[in-house]
């Protein structure tokens, strides 16, 4: 009886013991979730907030800073991205206190449209590539997170789009000058009205690399770019509805030199 009843009384010290543990793994797992949602930075909170308000989406931000404006640093930027899409990141600039917000969320997801329609049509010539589409026309009045490119092109301003191509050249083996030069003009016609510039840069497999890092955490061209692409031989080209307004001729001179 006597062994019984100890048994018992260790199954009951066991199971309290085991309750009180379970809560307080539950309290510290909730302690930790809290801490780190007080660690974000309050411009981070506000970014997050007004961007959910005028698009009605949840956004993460991953970087806060260029506070300016007044005395008081009254602005401030943030890079941000909606939640399901790490890889659309885009800038806004917003008052401190919420007043006013310009970002780059509209303009961005329209360049990422024109990215996926110059991807498909320079796949059959170029065997490894990166492209980085931005639009002119940042920071758009537009709720319209949807807006195609046709739309885009009819904002106000001088919508257009700036095109990086950065291209393998050993990938490029068995290319023609004129057979690129064709590609990347029936590419840009597969836009109607298409206009801005494009730079093609012919690079090595591990710059092209370095590139595509770049871009991943990147939301705009920056002087690192440059940098990164600093020895790789390029040809820059007006587009114009559609249209490279580089001769064939001038293409094939300057695509010896790569």
């Amino acid at each position: 009886m006597k062994k019984r009843k100890e048994l018992k009384r260790c199954i009951s010290k066991t199971f309290k013991l085991g309750v009180i543990f379970m809560l307080l793994t539950s309290m510290l797992g909730l302690a930790g979730c809290s801490g780190k949602e007080n660690k974000k930075p309050k411009e981070a909170k506000t970014a997050e907030k007004m961007l959910k308000e005028k698009y009605n989406e949840e956004f993460v931000t991953y970087s806060v800073g260029g506070r300016w404006g007044t005395l008081t640093n009254s602005t401030f930027t943030a890079i941000c991205s909606p939640k399901d899409n790490p890889d659309l990141k885009f800038k806004a600039e917003i008052d401190k206190d919420g007043a006013y917000m310009l970002d780059e969320y509209v303009s961005r997801k329209v360049s990422a449209k024109v990215e996926e329609s110059l991807e498909k049509s320079l796949k059959s010539t170029a065997g490894s590539f990166a492209i980085k589409v931005g639009a002119t026309n940042k920071s758009i009045d537009s709720k319209n997170s949807n807006m195609s490119i046709e739309e885009y092109l009819k904002t106000k301003g001088d919508p257009g789009f700036a095109i990086y191509i950065v291209l393998d050249k050993d990938s490029l083996e068995g290319v023609s000058s004129n057979l690129l030069y064709n590609s990347l003009n029936s590419m840009i016609d597969s836009i109607p009205k298409f206009k801005g510039s494009m730079r093609i840069y012919f690079a090595t497999k591990d710059v092209l690399n370095s590139t595509r890092e770049y871009l991943k955490e990147n939301a705009n061209i920056d002087s690192n770019f440059q940098e990164i692409l600093k020895n790789s031989k390029n040809i820059y080209s007006q587009v114009n509805d559609g249209i490279l307004q580089i001769s064939l001729e001038e293409f094939q001179g300057k695509f010896k030199e790569v």
